[in-house]
Order: structure tokens, then sequence, then C-alpha cells
């Protein structure tokens, strides 16, 4: 019976919550008995996920064993991972995990969306296209093997779907190359439990063997083609391509979301989820923002090509810490009202100075792409890269991103 109860998508939950909340008390207790540190649990605000979601702190990794890989085209593979546990890894549609690798001696973050549903929840799939000169994403498409074990972060995110059975809606996913990723978990989740609901995918690519997906989405359509439709954009086609060419801007988006209307779902009806390029994204929201479309229909996720670049660390580099002693900033950060005065090095994140004092601060991808460690900006400047994984209303409302974000004087922030 229990097993036929654990089944279901909303009893089914509701026990696991239960029982993984059971067991965090149980190793709490026996924590403080052995005088262990304990790392309290900080809630994230989130504009699509239920209140029910915790997002832990992510302080110990979960090991998880690569039971298959799949090439997707010349320069993407998708992934299936499957903790040594067989522990159920609880996530939403749409989520993303941070890979933790160690290559050459180095510790890299990189944050890959969950492209199936959790519907299947002791397998978590992930798809990752190479990246020219990449070190992580050409570790995984060039030497990553079954059976090969991996050190993840647990699923997080906010760009996400939470279906509801009776709801109607247009879902129109624009995405622009591996931006698709994320859009396959949450059209399937949309197609699957709301029945009434329709889903339009508008992809576009710089070549047709670059487009991640393409079979599956063939499959797709068959099982829902009333429901579903995908429109791709090619800006270099052979010369068999029928679809539309060219570069996914604003004009052609204009054109797409044009023929694929539905004459019975009312604008205020449609959700808009958008994953890609900048460019892509500034120029979809300002048509949409033309088309009177209001803010709350809006969903957008922004990941960085930042394979490349010098990593991003969580751990506080004592060698350099006697060179940098004259060039320390103070950092006021709060966490539920209680002020703690910090010393950030020269060139130190927000982050890492927070969890070098011992402050349970919140995070994920560690590279400002995710938003999992924004924070409020109260006081003070900080200096961010740009672009970074913040919308302009965050940026506009005073939020900064903690692991990106290096303080530019004494400042104050707040975990919120």
């Amino acid at each position: 019976m229990f097993e036929k109860l654990h089944q279901l998508p909303i009893v089914g939950g509701w026990i696991r919550e239960q029982t993984n909340q059971v067991r965090s008390d149980i190793r709490n207790l026996l924590g403080r008995f052995r005088g262990e540190r304990q790392h309290p649990v900080v809630k994230t605000s989130s504009k699509s996920q239920p209140d029910e979601f915790e997002t832990k702190l992510p302080s110990k990794t979960l090991t998880v064993t690569v039971t298959s890989i799949e090439r997707e085209t010349p320069s993407a593979v998708t992934v299936n991972l499957q903790p040594i546990t067989n522990e159920i890894i609880s996530y939403i549609a749409g989520q993303f995990i941070t890979l933790q690798l160690t290559l050459n001696g180095e510790v890299f973050h990189r944050a890959y969306s969950l492209c199936v549903p959790p519907r299947q929840q002791d397998t978590l799939t992930i798809t990752v296209k190479e990246i020219p000169n990449g070190v992580v994403s050409s570790y995984i498409n060039q030497r990553l093997k079954s059976g090969d074990k991996l050190e993840i972060l647990r699923p997080s995110g906010r760009f996400t779907i939470v279906p509801e059975s009776q709801r109607k809606k247009h879902y129109f996913l624009i995405a622009g190359g591996s931006g698709i990723t994320p859009m396959k978990a949450i059209a399937l989740e949309v197609l699957e439990k709301e029945i009434e609901s329709y889903v339009t995918i508008i992809f576009g690519n710089r070549t047709e063997n670059e487009i991640i997906f393409r079979e599956k989405f063939m499959d797709i359509s068959i099982l829902h083609s009333d429901r579903f439709v995908v429109k791709y954009v090619v800006e270099n086609p052979t010369s068999t391509w029928t679809d539309t060419i060219g570069i996914l801007d604003k004009n052609v988006l204009s054109q797409l979301l044009d023929q694929t209307q539905r004459d019975e779902i009312q604008q205020t009806d449609h959700l808009y989820y958008l994953c890609g390029p900048v460019g892509m994204m500034t120029g979809a929201k300002e048509l949409l923002r033309e088309r009177n479309v209001s803010a709350n229909q809006i969903h957008e996720e922004r990941f960085f090509t930042l394979d490349t670049g010098k990593n991003k660390s969580t751990t506080p580099n004592t060698n350099t810490l006697d060179s940098q002693k004259d060039s320390e900033t103070l950092v006021t950060i709060r966490l539920r009202g209680q002020p703690t005065l910090v010393k950030a090095k020269q060139d130190q994140s927000i982050l890492d100075a927070g969890l070098a004092a011992g402050i349970p601060m919140p995070f994920s991808c560690t590279m400002g792409g995710c938003g999992a460690c924004m924070v409020k900006l109260v006081s003070g400047k900080v200096t961010m890269p740009e672009p970074n994984g913040l919308t302009t209303d965050e940026v506009n409302a005073g939020y900064v991103l903690a692991c990106v974000g290096c303080p530019n004087g004494e400042c104050t922030v707040e975990i919120e």
C-alpha cells in the first residue's frame, strides 16, 4: 500500500517530504550529541515554485553514477545520472543541477538544466553542449563514460512550471541553442499534466546539425499532435531546409507568434518562457512588452558561457590571505535579521567571504547564472560582471548575486 501511495504525485510527494524531514531531524540530533556543526535550511524566494519546496544549503554534494550517455548532436550529449544510494531526488520541471568536477587539480562548478520532467525521480538527465575550448563541457562530451562517478549539488532554480490539471493555457517556449534543455522538461510536464493546455516551442540555431532534441520533438508531436507545435529558425541552413531561415530576433519571433496563436486561448492566458542568448531574450522581452504582455506572464532563465573562464571557488584560498590583509573590505551580511560583519579580501565575492566567516549562505551554480545566491543590497555598492542572471526588475529592486558580486567599499546585504 505504501508503494502505491508513494507513486501518487501529491501523496507520494508529501510522504517523501515528511520522511526526509524526519531523517534530517534525526541526523541533526545525532550531530548535536557528537558536537557537529549544524547546517540550517534557508528558504529562498521564488516566483514560480511552491512554498513547500525548500532549498537546502548545498554544503554537501551527492555522488551519482553515469548510467548512460546518448549523442544528441555532434556537439551535445545527454547524460543519465543515478544516485549511488538509489535516493529519490525531488525536483520541479525546469530546474537544474550543478556538477562539481575536479579536473587537473582544480574544482569546477557548472550548472546544467534537467531535461526530463520529474516522473522518474531516481534518474537525473542533463544535456550538455560542448563549448569551444570549454573545460567542463569538452570533458563531458569527449571523456565522460558510463560507470563514472560525479559529484552534484541538488536540484534548484526558479525557472519552473508547477502544473495544474484544470488549467488551460498556451505556453510559448522560446529558446536558442542549449537553452532548449529546460524547455523539453517543461513541455512534457505541461502536455502530460495539463491536458487542456497547448505548447509551442520556437527554437533558434545556427545550423541544422546543432538542433538538440529534434527527433525527440518529432516523437512528441506524434503523441500530442493537437497540442504541440515546434517552429525552428536556422541561421545557416542547407538547401533542403523548409522552416524559417534567419536569426531568432524580434521580427522573426513576431511572425512566428502570430502564426501559432490559438483563437480559443486569450492573450491573458499565454505564458512565455525564455532561455537563450542575451540578444534573443532582450528582443523577445521588448516584443512582449509592445504586445502588452504583463510581467507575470514572462519567465526567463539566463545561463552563461563561463566554461572557458576562470572558475569561481567557494573555498577560501588561504595561500593569499596574508598578501591581501591590507585590502580588506567590511561587509555586513544580514540573515534572518541578524547582522554579521565579515571581511572580504581583494576581488573576493560576497559569497566566498560569507562562507569563509561561517555564514550559511545559499548558492548553487557559483557562476552568476542561476540566481540561487541572490541577496538584497541594503547599502553601499557591489560590482558584478555583465551580463548575469539577474532580470532588469531584480536589478532595479536592488538585488545582487553574491557568488560574483564583489564589494566596492563597505556595504550591507540581506539574505531574504
